[in-house]
């Protein structure tokens, strides 16, 4: 799953407005950009399989993100940190919504992924839907689609919203590559190229964030 994740985001930023939408960008990632690091240090293993429906990736060894202990204790120290942050000002209760959005990563990847996500050790599962392309990318966009809709009817200041649109219409750009386009035939820079899509988009939220600036007035 890839902008499925955002989703959690955009839901979380319409329950609580006050937390910033690239703060939410970046829990919904916070398992994956920790996946990438740890990938490209050794310490988690994925292949590439050619013929593997929707992407080429064998998740075979991720335990230390991917499993569901792992991401409840990614949301704890997501909650804890966002709210030692003091530039952001975070109740206890906008904090914990940042943890949940972290620990929605498992949840939502369970739907997609082929059993590797470890419920618990040496049971691994995944409901499978990457076996049915069109179906995952569906489940995606629909998803994504309706939590966009309730952001922006909801929690989107009128000034914002042609930034907003923008950048949801990047978004969908990025999925429809992944899934359409040529697969990778290289980890490691593809495995860049998604931690750098991953700190990216929360960038391009911040600056989406910014009300465009009002027309100047002339005197009469």
């Amino acid at each position: 799953m890839y902008i499925g994740h955002y989703s959690a985001a955009f839901v979380a930023k319409s329950a609580q407005p006050k937390i910033p939408l690239w703060v939410l960008f970046l829990a919904a990632q916070f398992v994956d950009i920790f996946w990438a690091a740890f990938v490209l240090t050794g310490v988690e293993k994925v292949r590439i399989v050619p013929g593997l429906r929707s992407n080429p990736f064998d998740l075979y060894h991720m335990p230390y993100t991917h499993s569901l202990l792992a991401t409840l204790l990614w949301g704890l120290g997501a909650m804890l940190l966002a709210k030692s942050l003091t530039f952001l000002r975070l109740s206890w209760k906008e904090a914990s919504v940042v943890g949940i959005t972290v620990s929605s990563h498992w949840l939502l990847d369970l739907l997609v992924h082929r059993p590797d996500l470890s419920l618990y050790p040496g049971h691994k599962v995944g409901f499978g839907l990457w076996n049915y392309p069109m179906l995952a990318f569906s489940l995606e966009m629909v998803l994504f689609a309706l939590s966009v809709g309730l952001f922006l009817w909801w929690a989107c200041p009128p000034t914002q919203r042609r930034k907003m649109l923008f950048l949801v219409g990047g978004m969908c750009g990025l999925q429809i590559f992944a899934t359409f386009g040529k697969p990778p035939h290289q980890l490691y820079p593809l495995i860049l190229l998604l931690l750098f899509s991953f700190l990216a988009l929360p960038w391009l939220a911040r600056r989406s964030e910014r009300p465009l600036p009002s027309p100047p007035t002339t005197e009469t």
